[in-house]
């Protein structure tokens, strides 16, 4: 088939390495500069593009190029991991439309942050769904879908690589479907759609009032390669990379956010959280590696008031 790429990160690039590999004919690859590129960013996917000779385009906005995509021929539009909305004008210059892949099992987040959403609220399986696009969010007829399990500890790196495993498999079981005019098309329910909403740096603040599970997730959930979860000794910032639960839990009573004892692998300390279930962490940053037994991290509400009278 004569396609087009829309793709970013790891899978787009993978995506593109797969569509050349099985005998595609790829008109033109368009990427974005997306803040999460693990190791794959428009500089690589230029250098793919050049080793294949495939026209390479850095650039969001497809609409603009409209006129010139409706004289490509083109079959196929592949969206990987494109966060944009493509819209009816665009996806009409392909013959047969386009498909997306989704990191989520719909009708379960549609939208945003789907994988760090499944960690955050402590689901035990996710899913890949490749579906036709319409211009609307992930709203189009499903052409498959698989689902995996999460483990206790897994973070979301780890839902990354599973994800595109499964997502890589699809493609290439599918393509060949698509391009016969075969592929499935199963309607979502949409009244049992759950959206997910877009997450920003400052969500990965952590609070220490809240359960010890949900700090523990939270970590999880926004670890490398996203900014991380974060929490402060005074004004210096404590980026938290991994977390694990004591089981048992030291026997203390303590404000949620003080430091209990030192861990004793180092590189982290153990912190009392809002339900007295104390949690571990590798922390980085200046003040981590000085944390003592009843040093209080997060936010000094006493002394942000008094900051906020003196003003």
């Amino acid at each position: 088939m004569r396609i087009v790429l829309l793709g970013t990160r790891r899978l787009g690039y993978e995506g593109l390495q797969l569509l050349v590999s099985e005998g595609h004919d790829v008109l033109a690859a368009f990427t974005t500069e997306h803040e999460i590129t693990e190791g794959r960013g428009a500089a690589a996917f230029a250098a793919l593009c050049a080793e294949h000779r495939i026209p390479f385009h850095l650039t969001a906005d497809l609409d603009a190029r409209r006129d010139e995509l409706a004289g490509w021929g083109i079959d196929l539009f592949v969206s990987l991991l494109w966060e944009r909305i493509v819209s009816s004008r665009v996806l009409d210059t392909a013959r047969l439309g386009g498909m997306n892949v989704h990191q989520s099992a719909f009708p379960l987040y549609r939208g945003d942050a789907p994988q760090n959403w499944a960690i955050l609220r402590g689901d035990r399986t996710a899913g890949v769904t490749l579906h036709w696009m319409v211009p609307e969010a992930d709203a189009g007829d499903i052409i498959d879908q698989r689902t995996y399990e999460i483990g206790p500890d897994d973070t979301i790196a780890d839902l990354g690589d599973r994800a595109r495993i499964l997502a890589l498999a699809m493609l290439r079981e599918r393509l060949p479907e698509i391009a016969a005019g075969t592929a499935p098309r199963r309607p979502q329910s949409h009244a049992d759609t759950v959206l997910s909403m877009p997450r920003v740096p400052g969500d990965g603040w952590i609070e220490w009032s809240a359960p010890g599970h949900a700090i523990h997730d939270l970590v999880l959930a926004v670890t490398h390669p996203y900014p991380g979860a974060f929490t402060i000794r005074g004004r210096t910032p404590i980026f938290v990379w991994r977390a694990r639960l004591a089981d048992p839990p030291v026997r203390s009573v303590a404000v949620p956010g003080t430091v209990i004892r030192r861990s004793a692998s180092g590189g982290g300390a153990w912190v009392s959280t809002g339900d007295g279930v104390q949690v571990a962490g590798e922390a980085e940053g200046p003040a981590a590696g000085v944390l003592r037994a009843g040093d209080r991290i997060g936010a000094d509400i006493p002394a942000l008031l008094a900051m906020i009278r003196a003003r």
